[in-house]
């Protein structure tokens, strides 16, 4: 077994760090931080000295339905070519900073998923390659993205205490997906393939 295979396996320090840090500034009404950290894993992600770059922002919109914020995050590399996580907190108009709802455990599994974008490093040439016209499900089914969110949700519910296909069902049931859509994205969910980010492993 790898550490991908492992339950107890999503990141933990680095996305705790990302996580405190983001939370920390926005309770200080501070909108937009950037840092970087040290890579902590067995595995090769093409950075100079095992450093990645993160950054957060805030955005607020006019409703965030059934939510009180919401996460938009991408990982790769910047203008430097360093690898980088980068979030934007999307709160609803009028909410003040430090009065802004943030569920800790949702953040930091939005954390985890991006790192393991970083893991992967070749993602990129990845496409779901079956039958459908909802661009949401093609996204949620590609194989980059299916064990990012497999490791998203093991680093949210091992926080929570959560049951993982019940979060997973909770995020998808926001989403403009059918029934039959959902059962196929919950399955991929749940049985990922770690074979991207495997290649980078380090002996």
């Amino acid at each position: 077994m790898n550490i991908f295979q492992d339950p107890d396996f999503y990141y933990n320090d680095l996305a705790h760090l990302i996580t405190n840090e983001i939370i920390v500034q926005i309770e200080g009404g501070v909108s937009n931080v950037s840092g970087f950290a040290r890579w902590r894993y067995p595995i090769f992600i093409d950075a100079e000295d095992d450093f990645i770059d993160w950054r957060f922002d805030v955005q607020y919109v006019d409703d965030v339905p059934g939510r009180t914020f919401d996460v938009w995050a991408s990982a790769g590399f910047n203008e430097d070519y360093i690898p980088e996580v980068t979030f934007t907190i999307v709160l609803p108009k009028g909410t003040a900073l430090k009065d802004a709802v943030i569920d800790y455990p949702e953040l930091f599994g939005s954390v985890a998923h991006e790192l393991h974008h970083i893991a992967q490093k070749n993602e990129g040439i990845c496409e779901y390659e079956g039958e459908t016209d909802n661009d949401q499900v093609r996204y949620y089914l590609n194989p980059a993205e299916i064990p990012a969110f497999h490791i998203g949700f093991r680093a949210q519910c091992a926080l929570s205490g959560a049951d993982m296909e019940t979060e997973m069902r909770s995020y998808l049931s926001l989403q403009n997906i059918n029934s039959e859509e959902t059962e196929l994205i919950v399955e991929a969910w749940m049985n990922p393939s770690f074979e991207i980010a495997e290649e980078n492993l380090l002996s």
